[in-house]
């Protein structure tokens, strides 16, 4: 699964970047007490952005079910205390967005330091007990993960 999303971290910063500040600080573990803490924040820094670009896309559920309920329609054939959440699947999108409303992603500095954007989509597929009702709920989120 996380070998999937290895595009997410083949930025320029992730892959040449932190690795060759990293053990180019190394060499002077020895000579300094700074050299040391700072061979770990960037080996630390490498770690925490591979760990949270390889995590799977976390949507607050609590989020969506407030949408859900405010709309006056929907909100008669679930009920909170009845909604029941019966299948999902989310998955980042590889690549950028091809669309003009995202011009900020397109920029070389931008580009230095992500390979993606963080768009999330999928679906999660609502059920009511009580009426027996069922819904899915196309999901396209925007994450920033910077």
């Amino acid at each position: 699964m996380y070998w999937n999303r290895r595009a997410r971290v083949s930025d320029p910063f992730q892959v040449y970047v932190l690795p060759s500040l990293t053990l180019l600080l190394a060499q002077g573990w020895d000579a300094n007490f700074g050299f040391k803490i700072l061979t770990l924040l960037t080996g630390g820094l490498f770690y925490t952005r591979m760990r949270d670009r390889c995590q799977d896309p976390d949507i607050k559920e609590t989020f969506l079910r407030d949408m859900i309920h405010k709309n006056a329609e929907i909100s008669e054939l679930f009920k909170p205390e009845s909604i029941h959440v019966l299948d999902y699947d989310l998955e980042f999108d590889s690549g950028l967005p091809d669309d003009a409303k995202f011009p900020e992603y397109r920029s070389k500095l931008w580009r230095f330091f992500n390979t993606d954007a963080a768009f999330t989509t999928g679906f999660f597929k609502f059920g009511d007990v009580e009426s027996g009702a069922v819904m899915n709920l196309k999901v396209l989120i925007s994450q920033s993960l910077v």
